[in-house]
C-alpha cells in the first residue's frame, strides 16, 4: 500500500498532515520524546522501536478530541514496512508540535490541552462574530487552535469576552483561565526544501551520496520522491486550489503595485537630469552656471571637475550620508554602501570621471526622492503578504513545522497589525535594494526593484545606473535584467551578486 494509493484527495492528505500535528498536542511525554528521539536517531533506530512508537501513536486516536475522523483513519492504515516515509513524516510532524507545546504552550498555560481541529470552521466562525472581519482578507490561515479547554467552552468564553493577547502576543486569553494559541502547520520550513528533506534520508536511510544523486535514486526506488514532496510543501493550506487562486491574486495586486513605480522610476531615468540637481552640483562646486549643449562653458564646468575631484566626490558623499538618513529605519529598502575617499588627482579618464561623478551626484538626489516614493508602496505590499500569511485573523498567530532533525519547529507571527508595524516579529518584503559601491574614479550604483512575488518566489529588477553621453550631462539606467529568488532570500542576494 503506497502512500499515493490511499491519499487519493487532497483533502485527505491535509487531514493525515493536520491530524499528525494534533497528536502532537495530546500524546503523552514519552511518546512525545520518543519520537523526537526516532526521529533525530532513525538510522540506527530498530524497527521494533518504531513499529511500538507507531502503535501508541495510533492508541492515541481516541478519546473525547476533536480529531478529524479521515485524517485519523490514514494514520490507522499506516505499516512501518510499507509506508516508511509517511510514518517519518507523521512522527517529524507529532514531534514539531510536541516540541512547540512544551516550548512555548506550557510554559505559558496549565491545565490538560485539547485543540480545534474538526471544527475549525466553527471556530472561524465565532471569531467573525466576536471581533467581526477584515475587509478584502481570505479566510483566517489558522489550521489547527491549541488550548486547554474543549471546543464547546472556548467558543462560549470567546462570545463572553474580552479577548486579550499577552504582551509578547504568545497566547490569546479568552478569559476564565483558558488560553488558546493559533496555529498555521507547514510540513517544513521554506529553507527546507528538497536539499534538507534529501539530506534527512540520506543520512538516515543510508544513501551516502549528493542530494542531486539521493533524489535521483529515490524517484526511480519504491517511491517518487520528488513527486511527494512537490505534493506536501504546499499541501497544508486548506482547500489547496483556493490557496493557489488567492496567491495569483496577491501576485497580481503585487505586480500591479509594482508596475506603476517601476515604470514610474524608468521613465524619470530617460530624461535628463533635473536642472535643479545639476545646478546644486554646479553650485556645490562653486561653478553655479548650467548649459546643456558641450559648450565652452560646459568643458568649463567639466574641467573644473577634473582639476577638482575631491570637492565633487565630497558632494557626492555628503548626499549618499543623506540617503543613508532617509532608509534609515524602512526596513522594506536594502542599502550597501561603501564611500569613495576624496582624490587630488584621477587615476583614470579625468573627463570619463567627471560626467560620470555628476551621474552618480544625479542618480543619489534621485534615489533619495525613490526611497520617500517607496514608503507607500512598500507598505501596500506587506500589507498583501500579511494578508497571506494571516487571513482574515486579528488574532497572533504561530506557524508549526515539522522537526527533521533541526530542532526548527516553529515560527511566531505574532498579529497582523503588530507585523505591519512592528519589528518584533516582523519580516518584511523588500521592495527597493541599492548598492553604491566605488570604481577607480567614480561609483557603479545598482538598483534592484520588486517586480513580482509568487509563492514559488520573488522577482526581482536590476538595473545598473551610468553615462551614457561625453556631451552633456545625463544618467540613465543602462541595464535591465531580471532575477529569480526564493521568497525566504534577501534582495542583497540580487544586488550584491558578482557579474
Amino acid at each position: 500500500m503506497k502512500y499515493k494509493d490511499y491519499l487519493t484527495e487532497r483533502k485527505q492528505s491535509t487531514d493525515f498532515y493536520e491530524t499528525a500535528a494534533a497528536i502532537g498536542v495530546v500524546c503523552s511525554d514519552a511518546l512525545g520524546k520518543k519520537c523526537t528521539d526516532i526521529i533525530y536517531n532513525y538510522k540506527n533506530t530498530k524497527i521494533e522501536v518504531i513499529k511500538e512508537a507507531l502503535d501508541k501513536i495510533k492508541a492515541t486516536l481516541g478519546g473525547n478530541y476533536d480529531w478529524v475522523s479521515k485524517g485519523a483513519a490514514v494514520i490507522k492504515k499506516l505499516t512501518v514496512e510499507k509506508d516508511t516515509t509517511e510514518v517519518i513524516d507523521l512522527m517529524a510532524i507529532l514531534a514539531g508540535m510536541y516540541s512547540f507545546r512544551k516550548e512555548i504552550v506550557e510554559m505559558d498555560t496549565s491545565g490538560p490541552l485539547q485543540f480545534i481541529h474538526n471544527k475549525i470552521g466553527e471556530y472561524y466562525k465565532v471569531e467573525k462574530e466576536v471581533l467581526g472581519s477584515i475587509k478584502g482578507a481570505k479566510a483566517n490561515t489558522a489550521d489547527i487552535i491549541v488550548g486547554n479547554a474543549s471546543p464547546s467552552k472556548i467558543f462560549d468564553t470567546m462570545r463572553k469576552g474580552p479577548i486579550t493577547t499577552d504582551e509578547a502576543e504568545h497566547y490569546i486569553d479568552l478569559g476564565s483561565g483558558v488560553n488558546i494559541y493559533q496555529c498555521s502547520l507547514k510540513k517544513r520550513e521554506a529553507e527546507a526544501q528538497i536539499g534538507k528533506i534529501t539530506k534527512f534520508i540520506k543520512k538516515n536511510l543510508g544513501y551516502g551520496v549528493e542530494t542531486g544523486a539521493a533524489v535521483k535514486i529515490l524517484s526511480h526506488n519504491y517511491i517518487d520522491i520528488l513527486d511527494k514532496i512537490l505534493l506536501n510543501e504546499g499541501i497544508w493550506d486548506k482547500a489547496k486550489h483556493f490557496a493557489k487562486n488567492l496567491w495569483n491574486k496577491v501576485s497580481a495586486a503585487v505586480k500591479k503595485v509594482m508596475s506603476g513605480y517601476i515604470s514610474k522610476w524608468i521613465g524619470f531615468f530617460k530624461k535628463s537630469p533635473p536642472d535643479a540637481y545639476i545646478k546644486d552640483f554646479m553650485i556645490g562646486l562653486g561653478n553655479p552656471q548650467l548649459q546643456e549643449a558641450m559648450t565652452e562653458l560646459t568643458a568649463g564646468q567639466v574641467e573644473s571637475i577634473a582639476k577638482n575631484p575631491s570637492k565633487a566626490i565630497k558632494l557626492i558623499n555628503n548626499e549618499i550620508k543623506r540617503l543613508q538618513n532617509t532608509v534609515m529605519k524602512d526596513k522594506t529598502v536594502y542599502l550597501n554602501i561603501s564611500l569613495l575617499s576624496p582624490m587630488k588627482k584621477f587615476k583614470g579618464d579625468a573627463k570619463k570621471a567627471a560626467f560620470t561623478l555628476v551621474s552618480n551626484y544625479c542618480t543619489v538626489r534621485a534615489l533619495i526622492d525613490m526611497v520617500a516614493d517607496e514608503r507607500t508602496t512598500g507598505e501596500v505590499v506587506n500589507r498583501l503578504v500579511a494578508e497571506m500569511l494571516f487571513g482574515s485573523t486579528k488574532l497572533p498567530l504561530w506557524k508549526v513545522f515539522g522537526d527533521y532533525g533541526d530542532g526548527n519547529s516553529y515560527m511566531h507571527l505574532g498579529s497582523m497589525e503588530a507585523w505591519l508595524t512592528g519589528s518584533k516579529a516582523k519580516s518584511d518584503v523588500e521592495v527597493l535594494g541599492i548598492r553604491i559601491s566605488p570604481l577607480k574614479d567614480f561609483y557603479v550604483i545598482m538598483v534592484g526593484m520588486l517586480e513580482d512575488i509568487k509563492e514559488d518566489g520573488k522577482k526581482y529588477v536590476l538595473l545598473r545606473t551610468g553615462t551614457n553621453s561625453s556631451s552633456r550631462f545625463t544618467f540613465i539606467f543602462e541595464g535591465i535584467k531580471t532575477f529569480h529568488v526564493p521568497l525566504e532570500d534577501s534582495i542583497a542576494t540580487v544586488v550584491n551578486k558578482k557579474r
